[in-house]
């Protein structure tokens, strides 16, 4: 008979929805307890991220602290370097002294000999006898100084206030005090100490003493969290300056700090860590250590506080798991009824089957297993050589990214500071256009006038000379090259000079016509800022030669002078960014030293060089701009320079600063255009439904919706087809022009915009719809 198969163990049963729960709980306690992980560890990330808040606040209120007591190191150190002139007579020194002291609440100053004498004292008369601000046998002693409270008449200040003393008269060593106890009025004190000599080399202090309430005016820069202080002691732990919520309080002045707060101090460094308060609250505590002063600066926030945010987090993340666990429970539930009845079922109609079938388990070979076990291992050494390749390929993308990402943020912030200089200036110049349209027939303010729109001109000149600059010099400004004669753009550009005539040296300009393929604008950029230069270091009787002329395959510029010239050690360096020669404290001669720097960034994009020359101070300078020369063009179409404002033009004028606003439309409607304002995208397109414009100038920086998605809008619209669009804004770079071109704009205006070209611009705008309309 056939040997019958040994019977299978039986294994214990359970319900499927007994498994789908135990499933369940397997897969999502594992899940749990690493994301219980993960959240612990954000939450005291969360901590360590409030300390570092908590003392990086610390670090900058010490750096205020600083920059406060710095007044007083200046006014003693100001009065040392004022004695010398005096001869022995401290009277002058009395009297500037008492004048300082005389504009400053609670200030007295000193004058101190080595053995403690004070020459004088602010508080008192000239001449005045006065306790002695320490004792010598104390300071200087020739014998173990007994124990016991010191002398009477004597200030209470402490060990380590007394070496100060010591090291000012022995090493000559400045320093601010301690807190002490001033012998004059009994009142808490602190001092800022500096020596100085006398005639007969003998050495003597001058001390500034200020009150310890001075202090809190640097405290008050603090915004503080509920319940939170800040506090100032002295290197001996005692506290000078306290404030909690940006109220001071004075009481604790001249009170031991806390056992913490005092180790810090000791340890003379910057630190977080935790304490108690008086009343024995625990707080995190953040120190900085001043080394200028010698002082301790804290910042504390009680724990509770600090913790609720955290504590609130943990709660949250407790419900959220047990929510999670009781649904998951549920829907195991719920498969189990939909899946495991039916199994049920199926397992019933089956039985029939299962009697006297034999299983049969397929065996598994070991050579099969070593195999797939090499096999594994030759895949895991391929994966850990792509993994190595792909971190390094990561790791250079990131860098990549970053550079890039340092660049976009260097960009948006060169725009956003160009936006928010040119919308003010652009208002400026808006307000004097206007004031000078409805000015009486006055000289004088005539000439005010003048001086205004000069100054204005000048300062967006300025603004575009330092972006154009800082464009350049990471390669972000752009040349579009056309064909451009050099002499007839000297002779153009010259001509604004004209008016002011009077004022500066003669400017002549002699050559003949030379070509250039170059950007007319940036063209005439370099010429400005080479004479600008040239009016500069020459007098109104000096002469200023422009020469313009081809020579061989090279167009010159060159623009000569006889002005006070350029020292020899300083030619090689001009064309640095804001280097320039020495000025006088009047700044006759003004710049940042910006317009030569810009000039060699331009010519160098054109492929040209620039050269200077000068024989030395007092005799002139030149400077010779080269650019390769090219044929005259075959047709020289002239560019445009006035036009007139087209008749019963309708503007809508959309711009979110109101002064910038305002001065604008009244500029517009003194110019003879029919004008509506609005002050966000939303009302703009509201005004659309009521009035249509011929012409719509609008701001790019709106508080809505932005300048480029309003004219998007208004471009989706067949009723506002024929409106031109006019961007007028404070970004000048040429991305947002580009933006501004595929939203669908005509015109494209950086602030702030002279009334002339406003008029070219929609008088081009005007002509450039009717010709087309008479085309369709």
């Amino acid at each position: 008979m056939p040997e019958r198969p040994s019977p299978v163990p039986e294994q214990p049963t359970t319900s499927l929805g007994n498994a789908l729960t135990r499933l369940v709980l397997l897969a999502v306690i594992p899940m749990l307890l690493v994301t219980g992980a993960l959240v612990w560890r954000l939450l005291a990330e969360q901590r360590s991220a409030l300390e570092g808040s908590i003392s990086l606040q610390a670090r900058s209120l010490r750096l205020e602290l600083e920059s406060h007591a710095g007044h007083w190191r200046s006014t003693a150190e100001t009065l040392a370097r004022t004695y010398g002139t005096e001869g022995g007579d401290w009277r002058p020194l009395y009297d500037q002294a008492a004048r300082i002291a005389a504009d400053k609440s609670g200030v007295r100053i000193s004058l101190i000999r080595r053995d403690g004498t004070r020459l004088f004292d602010t508080s008192r008369p000239f001449g005045a006898t006065m306790p002695p601000a320490f004792s010598t046998e104390e300071v200087f002693p020739t014998h173990t100084p007994p124990q016991g409270p010191t002398a009477p008449g004597v200030d209470s200040s402490r060990s380590d206030d007394i070496e100060r003393w010591r090291a000012l008269f022995v090493e000559g060593q400045s320093h601010f005090s301690s807190l002490f106890i001033d012998a004059i009025d009994n009142q808490p004190a602190l001092a800022y100490r500096v020596p100085i000599r006398a005639p007969d080399r003998e050495r003597l202090a001058i001390s500034v003493k200020f009150p310890p309430s001075s202090l809190n005016t640097a405290l008050r820069a603090s915004e503080l969290a509920d319940d939170g202080f800040v506090g100032v002691v002295d290197s001996a732990g005692t506290f000078i300056a306290r404030n909690t919520r940006n109220e001071q309080v004075d009481h604790a002045v001249g009170r031991p700090s806390s056992d913490a707060m005092l180790l810090s101090a000791l340890s003379q460094r910057d630190e977080v860590i935790g304490g108690t308060t008086d009343d024995g609250e625990t707080v995190i505590l953040a120190t900085s250590y001043s080394p200028q002063t010698g002082w301790t600066l804290g910042l504390g926030l009680p724990t509770r506080a600090a913790m609720q945010r955290i504590e609130s987090s943990l709660i949250l993340w407790s419900i959220a798991v047990a929510g999670l666990l009781a649904i998951l429970v549920l829907l195991s539930r719920r498969i189990w009824r939909e899946i495991g009845i039916p199994l049920q079922v199926l397992a019933r109609n089956a039985s029939a089957f299962e009697r006297g079938e034999v299983l049969v388990v397929p065996d598994s070979s070991i050579k099969e297993v070593r195999e797939a076990g090499r096999a594994w291992e030759l895949a895991i050494e391929a994966d850990q050589g792509r993994r190595a390749q792909e971190r390094l390929r990561l790791a250079a993308e990131a860098r990549r990214a970053e550079i890039e990402q340092a660049n976009r943020e260097k960009d948006k912030v060169l725009a956003a500071l160009g936006h928010e200089l040119r919308n003010p200036l652009a208002a400026i110049s808006n307000g004097v256009e206007v004031i000078g349209a409805n000015a009486p027939p006055d000289p004088r303010l005539t000439a005010m006038i003048s001086v205004l729109k000069r100054q204005t001109g000048h300062l967006g000149r300025l603004l575009d000379d330092m972006f154009d600059l800082a464009r350049a010099t990471f390669g972000k400004l752009e040349i579009r090259r056309t064909p451009v004669d050099l002499y007839a753009l000297a002779r153009q550009t010259l001509a604004a000079y004209e008016p002011r005539r009077d004022k500066i040296a003669s400017i002549s300009l002699t050559g003949s016509s030379c070509w250039v393929e170059g950007d007319h604008t940036r063209l005439d950029q370099v010429i400005r800022n080479l004479v600008d230069n040239a009016i500069k270091s020459t007098t109104a009787s000096g002469h200023i030669v422009v020469r313009a002329e081809p020579e061989g395959d090279q167009a010159i510029l060159e623009v000569t002078d006889d002005g006070i010239g350029i020292s020899p050690e300083l030619i090689d360096r001009v064309f640095v960014p804001f280097v320039q020669d020495e000025q006088k404290l009047d700044r006759t001669r003004g710049g940042l030293g910006l317009g030569l720097a810009l000039v060699r960034q331009i010519i160098e994009l054109h492929g040209g060089s620039v050269t200077l020359a000068s024989e030395g101070k007092g005799r002139g300078a030149s400077v010779r701009v080269m650019i390769d020369r090219i044929d005259p063009p075959a047709s020289q179409e002239a560019r445009p320079v006035r036009a007139a404002i087209p008749e019963a033009l309708r503007l809508l004028l959309v711009e979110d600063q109101k002064d910038l606003r305002d001065s604008l439309k009244v500029l517009l409607e003194i110019m003879g255009i029919d004008v509506r304002d609005a002050a966000c995208g939303l009302d703009a397109l509201a005004e659309l439904e009521r009035w249509q414009p011929d012409v719509a100038l609008l701001d790019i920086g709106l508080p809505d919706i932005d300048g480029f998605d309003l004219a998007k809008r208004i471009r989706a619209h067949d009723a506002y087809a024929a409106i031109q669009l006019v961007a007028m804004t404070g970004f000048s770079e040429n991305t947002h022009r580009e933006a501004a071109l595929a939203a669908g704009f005509d015109a494209y205006l950086v602030k702030p915009v002279s009334r002339d070209r406003l008029a070219r611009t929609l008088a081009e705008l005007r002509s450039r719809f009717e010709q087309t309309s008479d085309r369709s």
